[in-house]
């Protein structure tokens, strides 16, 4: 059996759950324990290996000039440079990540997740994402294409190859920003940096400005355990959900929140053939889904845009506003006359995928568990 946290990570447990206001999930546990294998998937807080300790400071191996040192390779950045590329003939970039490889937070991302929007909207301005192109290979709006993870991460690639063809770009992976030496000044204009990759190997930097377009991103794989789990329990990350599902080990799976981690993992369970009656689902707090295709309907045209304004507008409360917004299809809860949900972050699905998740009848609703 599958345990899920849903929070946003994964790992599989095998024992027992307590919750101090939680029997039903207690006694729901006990029920299939004794006769299957108990397998938890967190699916907010996974342990992964952090990147081993960086060496003691050496003596600088290597002194570099650059226009813009920007530290991070995740989308921001990327875009960044393409843009500053683009726009200015001359300028050069020293781009470091303490990834292996450009894509920022999709490095660690589990296999199955997709863009919660269009890949046309998603990407540098140089090079196209979206796979819906026109006569001319330009990119069509299309609602439908979600690019996945390995597709970005592949993206990526080739917008670094773009970088590197044109001269003026020098990258390194698995190094991290170290310091900003305020003294060490050739002028007024320039600073001097040091970063250090994980050999060992320090470098100094010296550029006129220094960008960094990190925002901290936190998915599953890059987190630990957010409640306490027995050093008994058996558990790997959601990134290798799909793994689990094809080895055929498992006939109970309990997913634990239903958040956009929570939602994703339940759908892949069911869209590889596991029923819908083999899924527990336990729900902590229930939360608004933003239905994508109607969002997206018509490709923002006058009249869709009217009608999604018009809560805002006739509402007095918050609440209001969300109840005008379900009732025009914009938003939905999982269960139509279900609780109402007071939390809502934004996690999108289509319309067929919500009738699919609402397939699922095994549904816990008695708070948050504890420890495992």
């Amino acid at each position: 059996a599958i345990l899920a946290n849903a929070c946003d990570a994964p790992f599989f447990a095998s024992r027992a759950i307590s919750h101090a206001t939680t029997p039903l999930l207690i006694n729901a546990v006990k029920r299939f324990s004794n006769s299957v294998t108990t397998y938890l998937l967190s699916l907010e807080n996974v342990s992964i290996d952090p990147p081993p300790p960086l060496p003691p400071l050496q003596t600088i191996m290597e002194k570099l000039r650059c226009d813009y040192l920007v530290i991070g390779a995740g989308t921001t950045g990327m875009s960044w440079i393409d843009t500053l590329l683009t726009e200015n003939s001359t300028a050069t970039v020293i781009l470091i990540d303490r990834n292996l490889r450009p894509g920022g937070h999709w490095v660690h991302a589990y296999p199955f997740v997709r863009l919660h929007q269009p890949s046309c909207f998603y990407g540098v301005n140089s090079l196209p994402l979206g796979k819906t192109r026109d006569s001319r290979g330009l990119e069509i709006f299309d609602c439908k294409d979600l690019a996945t993870a390995s597709e970005i991460l592949n993206y990526y690639e080739r917008v670094l190859d773009q970088f590197k063809a044109c001269g003026r770009v020098r990258f390194f992976f698995g190094a991290e920003y170290k310091q900003e030496d305020p003294e060490a000044k050739n002028d007024v204009s320039e600073t001097s940096h040091t970063i250090v990759t994980h050999g060992g190997e320090a470098l100094e930097i010296r550029c006129s400005k220094l960008v960094t377009v990190a925002t901290n991103v936190t998915v599953p794989s890059m987190r630990k355990p957010l409640i306490p789990v027995h050093d008994d329990a058996q558990f790997i990350p959601v990134n290798d959900l799909p793994e689990a599902i094809a080895s055929n080990k498992y006939h109970k799976y309990v997913v634990l929140g239903a958040g956009k981690t929570g939602i994703d993992a339940v759908l892949e369970l069911l869209k590889k053939g596991v029923d819908q009656s083999h899924i527990k689902w336990v729900i902590s707090r229930d939360v608004f889904y933003i239905i994508r295709d109607k969002v997206f309907e018509d490709y923002y045209r006058y009249k869709t845009i009217a009608n999604y304004l018009v809560p805002f507008i006739e509402a007095n409360t918050s609440k209001d506003v969300m109840l005008g917004l379900e009732k025009r299809g914009f938003v939905a809860r999982l269960i139509p006359d279900g609780p109402y949900p007071e939390v809502f972050k934004g996690p999108s699905v289509d319309a067929a995928e919500l009738v699919l998740l609402r397939t699922v009848k095994d549904l816990v609703r008695s708070g948050r568990v504890l420890s495992i």
